[in-house]
């Protein structure tokens, strides 16, 4: 991990092969961080094992160890999950995406406010079904200027960011095969939207 955010790694291709080699101990390590076996989460045991998941139900766990790690009460986490929306992934890779999500809302919210997750199962015009999970915050939004960078390595306005969260949030979401966008206003707030191919 401190080489992943070591300034000398700058280019994409480097970044992708070392993001390749360190994966799977980082989210071992991240899993031990967060303590998820200490907190009744079930854990699939190979970070990059699949399985079926229930979206919403993964959503609802994320948020409640989330409310209680932070223990906020300027900041209201609400849950608006469709039952039975289910896809094929790995729990650990997708946890921390959804982990990466609610900090950075609640980073963007200095001054308290709510974030809202919601999961839906959605029909693509080719007639497949697609799984919909979004991370909304009522934060300082995003600079337009900055909306087609969040993504790359190394790339943050904050002080203490190292600009790897968003760039390792969106590789777990682009090796699902799915797709991650953001549409944000500055004052107002910031949507993150995650689609992924619904499970039958």
């Amino acid at each position: 991990l401190k080489l992943l955010a070591s300034r000398s790694v700058r280019n994409i291709d480097q970044y992708n092969k070392l993001f390749d080699s360190v994966t799977p101990s980082l989210f071992d390590a991240v899993d031990d961080e967060l303590g998820w076996r200490h907190r009744g989460v079930a854990h699939d045991g190979l970070c990059r094992a699949t399985q079926r998941l229930d979206l919403g139900e993964m959503v609802t766990e994320i948020a409640k160890v989330f409310g209680q790690e932070r223990r906020s009460a300027e900041v209201r986490v609400v849950v608006d999950a469709e039952p039975g929306v289910a896809i094929e992934g790995a729990s650990g890779q997708l946890r921390q995406v959804l982990w990466n999500l609610l900090r950075n809302a609640v980073a963007a919210m200095p001054g308290g406010g709510c974030v809202r997750l919601a999961v839906s199962r959605r029909d693509r015009t080719n007639g497949a079904a697609e799984a919909v999970l979004s991370v909304s915050d009522t934060g300082i939004g995003i600079p337009r200027e900055d909306l087609d960078h969040i993504f790359e390595p190394f790339f943050s306005r904050r002080v203490d960011g190292t600009g790897l969260g968003l760039a390792i949030t969106a590789r777990i979401v682009e090796d699902h095969k799915g797709t991650i966008e953001v549409s944000s206003e500055v004052g107002k707030g910031t949507t993150f939207a995650l689609r992924f191919a619904a499970a039958a």
